[in-house]
Parts: C-alpha cells; structure tokens; sequence
C-alpha cells in the first residue's frame, strides 16, 4: 500500500509495477469500505423501503460512494514520502499550476485511472445507486458506466490535487522522531478513518430519510429543508465569525498604530483600502511609514513599505518565499479525515515602492502555522522578525513592539 522511502530511487518500471498493485488494493478497499457504509444504511432502513423511491436512496448512496472514492484516492497517498519528495524537489513554489502539471506528467496517475476503470467495466461492481439515480430502476451496465467513470476521474484529479496542496505546506522532515508512525501505519490509519465516518454516516442517514418521508406524507413542510437551511446558516455564521474576528483585529491594529505614530512624531501614510485584504489580496504597498526623527535607535529618514497579509482562518498555513509569492492552503476536514485542499495564490510584492523602502509584511490575523522559502528550499517555520529575501515578516504584535522598542 505503502512504498518506503528507499524506493525513491526505483526504476520507472518498477514504480509502474507498484503503481498497479497499490490500483488493485485501492479498489478493494474503496468497495468494501462502501459495501459496509451500504449495509448500515440499508439494515435500518429497510422497514421503511416502500416509503422511499429508488432515485431518492440511490442519490444518497451515490453521494455518499462518490465522497467514500475521493477521500479513500486522498488516504492511499498522503503519505506516499517518495512521490511526496520528487514533487517537492521539481515544483519549489508548489503552485496550483506545479501540481496540475505534475499529476499529468505522472505516469502512476494514468495507471491508476484506467486500472480502476477497466476494474469497473470487467467486475460486477456495486454503483446500481448511479443508476438508481439516473435512470431509474431499469439500466445497463454501459449506462452506468458512462456516469460512474467520469465521475470517478474528477474526483481522482481532486483527491490528486488535494495531496499535492497538502505536500505543499507539509512540516520539514530532517529531523526523525522515532516514535512517529510509519506512512504505511499512517495510511492504514487514514483509510480506517474514512470506513468509521462513512459507516457511521450511513447509519444516520438510514435514519433521518424515513423521518424526512414520514413529515412530507404528514402533509407538513418537509422539516429537511429546514434543517438544511439551519445547517447553511449555521457554516455561514462560522465562517462569518472568522472575517469578523479578522476586521476588529485589522482595526484594532490600524488604531494602535496611528496612535503611536502620532505620539511619536513619524509619518505615517493612508492606509489603502486598509480592510479589502482580509477577503482578497491586493497588489501593492498597504502603507508606508517613515521615521522622520530619531526614536529609540531607529534611523532618522528611514521608510517602511509594509504589506498586510490575511490568516483568516487559523488552521489555514502559509508559506512565504523569497519571490514575494506565496501560497495559503485550505483545508476542508471531516472529524480528522481530509477532505478537500485546496490552495490560494498570494502575491506580496510592492514594486511601487522605492529602492530604498524597507519592505516589511504584516500578516493579520495570524494562522497556527506560517513557513518561508528562502532560494527555493523546503519550508521551514518562520516567525515574526523573519528575514525572506528583501522582506521582513512580522505578525501585527511583533510589528508593533518591534516598532517601540527602535528594533524594525
């Protein structure tokens, strides 16, 4: 399931032989973790079958197939260290554009596409909720293929894409802790991980679908919709409450800062669309700050061109480099499976400051994690007063204080 790390020197050959028998585990595993998911739905919900189209079981249990692919594809690969070093050491900057194009020049990924879909095509395999959904109770085998393998190829990509994001903002490894489990451990882990989520969601949904049916045959306003609605609104508050948490820290900071330069004699210019990157990042400088006197060891005449970067979200890392482009990853989990990454594109160069301007970056809120790269080397964890290239990164606390003590 699992190669070593030695195996990073295997001839392509034998990285394809690998590449086909871990297809083969990987599809045994997909269908018996959602034949167990089947069996718990269906156990509980059979009394109340002939309440229930096909269509409507059959689009649950497609969902619920299609999530049980993604995150199975993501569990065999997230600790795949090889495949994890030969991507980091051609792709530094780990762009979006970087691991498209490594996962189309990786020969392993079309091997394990199309061992997958000639498995689906050859065995008697269980996406009858595919056709359930589309096409009703009667379909052919050719029929479902045509929607089952599409589907399976998108999420393929996704789950693809998704390591490669998280190899991106993975921690550096030069040093061994012996008590770390093996990746082969780890993956086990994480496919035992995506069984116990699955299983489990197929059991509350063996009970919640009757209980939906039953409301809409009382006549009532299916109590569904309402539930669902309080669960949109409840991920929007959530996620409302990050943004406002990083407006009031963004104010806060903005009138601390204008109250010390005031206090103490130094320039300070208008703050540019000051709260717009807490949602979308700007291009340019932010503002600037000039010491126009001397204060506590800073340089007389001295100007900072200062940049604000947004950690809205804590459990997002980002990695700085040298570049003055950056990567921000987002992390979509469920309980402790990942789900989906995803990362965003930072760019904090200031080219419209002068050549003399001390470029400082201010990253507000701050995340649990933060990484540099420095001449395209791996990440490291880099923290405020961190020196990357011509910028200087510090979180608005340690700006602020750098600033009182004459030490920016």
């Amino acid at each position: 399931m699992q190669p070593q790390p030695s195996e990073a020197k295997r001839s392509l050959p034998k990285r394809m032989g690998a590449a086909v028998l871990r297809t083969a585990l990987l599809f045994v595993t997909f269908h018996v973790i959602f034949f167990l998911t089947e069996a718990c739905f269906m156990s509980i919900i059979r009394e109340d079958e002939e309440m229930l189209s096909p269509r409507a079981v059959g689009a649950w249990l497609f969902a619920l197939q299609m999530l049980l692919f993604e995150s199975t594809v993501f569990a065999f690969h997230r600790h795949r260290t090889e495949a994890r070093s030969r991507f980091t050491d051609a792709y530094p900057r780990r762009t979006l554009t970087d691991m498209l194009k490594d996962l189309f020049l990786s020969t392993e990924f079309y091997i394990e596409y199309v061992g997958i879909a000639l498995l689906s095509c050859l065995l008697p395999l269980r996406y009858a909720p595919a056709g359930a959904t589309f096409f009703g109770e009667s379909f052919t085998k050719g029929q479902l293929l045509l929607v089952v393998l599409p589907a399976l190829l998108a999420l393929d990509m996704v789950a693809h894409l998704s390591v490669r994001a998280v190899w991106a903002t993975d921690k550096p490894t030069a040093k061994t802790d012996k008590k770390e489990r093996s990746p082969l451990a780890r993956t086990i882990r994480g496919v035992v991980f995506v069984a116990g989520i699955y299983c489990g969601a197929g059991l509350i949904l063996s009970w919640y679908m009757p209980f939906l049916v039953t409301m809409n045959n009382l006549g009532g306003v299916s109590l569904g919709l309402y539930i669902a609605a309080a669960a949109a609104v409840a991920i929007l508050a959530v996620v409302g409450a990050y943004f406002i948490r990083a407006l009031k820290k963004r104010k806060d900071f903005i009138f601390r800062l204008q109250k010390y330069c005031k206090a103490q004699g130094m320039t300070l210019s208008d703050i540019r669309k000051p709260y717009r990157s807490v949602f979308k990042q700007q291009k340019g400088t932010d503002f600037t700050l000039r010491i126009d006197g001397r204060t506590k060891g800073q340089t007389k005449g001295q100007t900072f061109a200062c940049k604000f970067v947004s950690g809205v979200f804590p459990a997002s890392p980002i990695i700085f480099a040298d570049t003055g482009e950056g990567i921000r990853q987002n992390t979509l989990r469920l309980f402790r499976v990942d789900l989906l990454h995803f990362n965003t594109r930072l760019d904090f160069r200031m080219e419209d400051s002068q050549p003399d301007d001390r470029k400082i970056i201010i990253v507000l809120p701050v995340p649990q994690r933060i990484y540099a790269s420095v001449n395209a080397s791996p990440p490291r964890p880099a923290d405020t007063g961190e020196v990357i290239g011509e910028y200087t990164l510090y979180t608005a606390s340690g700006f602020l204080g750098a600033l009182e003590r004459g030490h920016l």
